[in-house]
């Protein structure tokens, strides 16, 4: 009878730890979406219409490419782009769909993230990583930014998951599956083959390495009869090997670590000391670190908090995690203070978190506003062409992603991105990572029939050229393609500048091929200069 008392407590112990846990969990899950719903993108970032794009002309029939007939690789998210496809088959708006999808994928990388994590540091360090990554602004805002970041985040988490368990042919799949949605992913399966092979586990080496290699030689030959190169044209429009570049990738980095990380490097000491012998932590710095320089070689990214390094947050969030709990167990062996120690770290864990750096917040505050309004005001742009202007017009543009997703016409990345002859431009300079390369005689011997110099906003008001003048002298401060443009006497010859009234109260700015016969209802059209 006692044996049997016995286990029943046991079970209803083990049940009652199960419910505690999986109610934390489900907590630290709300707190996640609370956040997301916070700092939330209403509208997707234009780069994400690129792919978009690229899934539209798909399903049309017309191939993965940009511009029908022109094989250009625009893209580095191919598995982003192939889960688009059908979506946008079936009807659905891409951008609320892949907002969706992506705040599923967090979700499910918050979960797989704090059972890897309780594996390695217990309860404790699972709670500490998971809060970690919860209250990370970059982690939540590129959630619903409409690109592939979060598919990204969970493929590596769950490789991790299954790396850690051995399952080494699962994770060279869910590991090619990464390397589809980001070129970076063949930097874990680097790391992961070299551990692999200096442990002499051949067999796990072979086993990860042949569902990989596989997939890889398939996309790589797929990208070589299909676009005629072997690196995507992203590559070449953005990587420009210099010492701006690699200052700005510096400065990227360092403020990436100040902001995210700061007083939570004394834990690394901790951390350091109980772990760095220890195969899953030491993948994990490997990996980070050259993470880390691969962003800095590249110059970071244009976009503010932190894009690059938001699929990594789950990385560092572990190694936090790990720091926590090893720093709490050497503190409370000292002093018996220690016993109500946990409550007061855990307490400054979750205010300095969900701060969320005040710094950086106040940024992403500003910021998320202002790309929503551009954003949106790109829809109605392109919405607004789309249904008032020949089907057939030809148009040149730096933001290349929601105007020419919306309006399906035959379209000019003036930045290169989706242009090979662009791309492989030499560098000219600008403060902008991957807006250094272009050739307005190029775009100007394309005759586009409208030519859109910046950022392709809708500015507020009636058109005048003032507003407009002033507009162009702050962004040809920025963009130097734009500026390349507006000095450059031929654009002045073969095109008027004209303020074109979109909706109510609100114009574009946009220079219309004089010999052009596109002209929509004239009252919509104000010449601002012949």
């Amino acid at each position: 009878m006692k044996k049997k008392s016995s286990s029943k407590k046991e079970r209803k112990k083990k049940e009652k730890s199960h419910f505690l846990l999986l109610g934390g969990l489900g907590i630290v899950l709300v707190i996640l979406l609370l956040h997301i719903f916070y700092f939330n993108f209403d509208h997707p970032i234009d780069d994400a219409y690129i792919s978009f794009r690229y899934a539209k002309n798909l399903i049309l029939g017309n191939g993965l490419v940009y511009n029908p007939g022109e094989h250009v690789e625009g893209y580095t998210n191919l598995l982003w782009v192939l889960l688009a496809a059908p979506f946008i088959f079936l009807g659905f708006d891409p951008a609320h769909i892949s907002q969706i999808f992506s705040i599923i994928l967090s979700c499910l990388t918050v979960f797989i993230l704090f059972f890897i994590a309780k594996r390695f540091t217990g309860i404790i360090g699972a709670f500490a990583t998971s809060l970690f990554l919860v209250f990370n602004s970059s982690f939540v805002i590129w959630t619903t930014g409409g690109l592939e970041t979060s598919l990204f985040s969970l493929l590596i988490v769950l490789f991790l998951f299954l790396l850690f368990k051995e399952k080494f042919f699962l994770s060279g799949f869910v590991l090619s599956l990464a390397y589809l949605t980001r070129p970076e992913g063949i930097i874990c399966f680097g790391v992961a083959l070299f551990f692999l092979l200096f442990k002499k586990n051949y067999k796990g080496a072979f086993s990860l390495l042949l569902p990989f290699i596989l997939i890889f030689f398939l996309h790589l030959t797929f990208r070589f009869f299909y676009y005629n190169d072997i690196l995507p044209n992203t590559f070449y429009a953005k990587v420009v090997p210099s010492n701006l570049s690699y200052q700005q990738g510096i400065s990227y980095t360092k403020w990436f670590l100040k902001t995210n990380f700061g007083i939570f490097s004394i834990f690394f000491l901790f951390f350091l000391f109980n772990y760095i012998k220890v195969f899953w932590a030491l993948y994990l710095l490997v990996s980070l670190f050259l993470f880390s320089f691969y962003i800095t070689f590249v110059g970071g990214d244009s976009f503010p908090c932190f894009r690059f390094y938001a699929p990594l947050i789950p990385l560092f969030s572990l190694l936090i995690g790990a720091s926590f709990k090893e720093s709490l167990y050497t503190l409370k062996k000292k002093a018996e203070i220690a016993s109500i120690l946990p409550v007061i770290v855990f307490v400054f864990l979750l205010h300095h978190t969900a701060s969320s750096k005040a710094e950086e917040s106040n940024q992403n505050r500003d910021y998320i506003p202002l790309y929503e309004k551009i954003e949106k005001g790109r829809k109605e742009i392109g919405i607004w062409f789309s249904k008032n202007l020949p089907k057939d017009t030809k148009i040149a543009v730096g933001p290349a992603g929601i105007i020419p997703y919306y309006t399906n016409f035959y379209t000019i990345d003036m930045l290169g991105l989706n242009d090979k002859h662009i791309a492989k431009q030499g560098s000219k300079g600008g403060i902008l990572v991957g807006h250094s390369k272009f050739d307005s005689d190029y775009v100007l011997s394309k005759k586009p029939d409208i030519i859109i110099v910046g950022a392709a906003e809708l500015l507020e008001g009636s058109p005048n050229i003032k507003r407009v003048s002033d507009y162009y002298s702050w962004i040809s401060k920025i963009v130097p393609s734009d500026n390349a443009l507006l000095t450059n006497q031929k654009l002045f010859e073969g095109y008027r500048l004209v303020g074109m009234k979109i909706k109510e109260g609100f114009f574009l700015p946009l220079f219309l091929r004089r010999d052009s016969v596109i002209i929509p209802d004239g009252e919509r059209i104000v010449i601002l200069k012949d």
